[in-house]
């Protein structure tokens, strides 16, 4: 067997802001570039959370704050899901059979980064007051063992 090993593709813990972008604000997808990198990730950061249904089980997009020199936010895909097994062994195949497809990495429960991702998004997502659905199908879909976390990609 093939150890695990992070899908790459070729595109191109803070405390919480006293003054936090406003969750409630519009985002457009179409003015986000991908976050440089899948690891290391900010949480406490995020400024959006976005839900779609699409898919095996929906994906939520989270942005960040633009980082300099661009003025776009970056935002990346988190899903929880019961498939998230056959989702990285459908990547995997699809990489050996040269189809581009997004980074993704696995966050597992016992791991602190699982924490902080759910301690911050709930935080952002029960300040969404336009769509209050968003923080209970978060809830849902991240209690789960393992949440994984995407490349987004444009388009």
């Amino acid at each position: 067997p093939v150890p695990f090993q992070p899908i790459k593709k070729h595109f191109s813990s803070t405390p919480i802001s006293s003054n936090p972008p406003d969750p409630n604000s519009s985002l457009n997808l179409s003015d986000c570039i991908p976050s440089p990198s899948i690891e290391s990730i900010p949480w406490p950061t995020a400024t959006h959370i976005l839900r779609s249904g699409s898919g095996s089980s929906g994906v939520f997009f989270i942005s960040f704050p633009p980082t300099p020199p661009s003025s776009s936010p970056r935002l990346l895909v988190i899903k929880g899901c019961k498939t998230i097994a056959q989702e990285i062994f459908f990547s995997l195949l699809a990489s050996h059979l040269s189809i581009p497809v997004p980074q993704m990495r696995v966050i597992q429960y016992t791991h602190k980064e699982w924490d902080h991702l759910k301690i911050y998004l709930y935080k952002l997502a029960d300040q969404n007051l336009n769509d209050r659905s968003i923080f209970y199908t978060l809830q849902k879909n991240t209690d789960r063992a393992f949440i994984l976390v995407e490349e987004w990609v444009k388009g």
